[in-house]
């Protein structure tokens, strides 16, 4: 199961695009062909379900964020997700529907829209990532986009199975240094918007990002000041970048590292 999120910036409109087919040959076709779009968000130490519309096989659908019968503060807590049946209600646990595993993910397309221009992530949380209790990351930084006319920022998509709200903090290190140029506050059921705004990036820093006790998917986006251009950029661990041996060898490389560094 996959779960997609809206990159919501607060001036620019948000949407996703889902489709009701397999990014792979390899699902089984036991799973129904016609599925269901459900729009999640906690509210009161529950999540609400509410079944958005019917998808049916081989077609994908955008969804504004405007679109959704839902309150205008909850947009970045939202989730969306297909099930093969309509779903509405109050859960104390977000429910974990099944039949929709496959390699690749089962992805999203996550996009921001300008005035006369957007940009989009391809892209997915597993659900697997909102059993994770107390964990943490370390990513590297990809290009800050540089200029005296251009804002970045940071998404950091944090969410939970359970409905209650967790905090946690990001810092923004340079891995030479080891110096922390920056830490943000975070909550947890939430697409988190950071201001990356004062920051030097400037004399070839190489740089990381470190959180501890809550995890997430980390999306860097740049703007001009006239919304013309946009580009988002999704960060990589360093574990992506070891292709070979042993599970529990790369594990146990990972964790010398994130100990180095965190």
């Amino acid at each position: 199961m996959d779960l997609y999120f809206f990159l919501d910036s607060h001036e620019f409109e948000p949407a996703i695009t889902v489709s009701s087919f397999s990014p792979s040959e390899l699902l089984p076709d036991s799973l129904e062909n016609d599925v269901f779009i459900c729009i999640a968000y906690p509210d009161d130490d529950v999540w609400v379900i509410k079944t958005y519309t019917q998808l049916v096989d081989y077609s994908s659908l955008s969804i504004l964020a405007s679109d959704l019968d839902i309150p205008r503060d909850k947009v970045s807590s939202a989730l969306v997700f297909l099930s093969p049946k309509a779903m509405d209600g109050k859960y104390s646990e977000l429910p974990e529907v099944k039949g929709f595993n496959s390699r690749p993910s089962w992805r999203g397309n996550l996009k921001i829209i300008g005035d006369g221009t957007s940009v989009s992530y391809q892209g997915e949380m597993p659900y697997e990532m909102t059993r994770i209790k107390g964990g943490s990351i370390v990513s590297l930084v990809p290009f800050i986009q540089e200029g005296a006319t251009i804002k970045n920022y940071l998404f950091f998509a944090s969410f939970d199975s359970k409905p209650t709200e967790k905090k946690g903090t990001l810092e923004l290190r340079s891995i030479q240094s080891k110096q922390i140029l920056a830490k943000f506050n975070l909550d947890s059921n939430n697409v988190n918007f950071l201001d990356l705004s004062g920051i030097n990036f400037e004399g070839g820093q190489q740089l990381l990002l470190v959180s501890k006790g809550i995890m997430g998917i980390p999306i860097f986006f740049s703007v001009d000041e006239q919304g013309q251009k946009m580009s988002l950029e999704h960060t990589m661990t360093p574990s992506e970048y070891s292709i070979n041996g042993e599970q529990g060898v790369r594990r146990s490389i990972m964790k010398k590292m994130k100990s180095y560094w965190g």
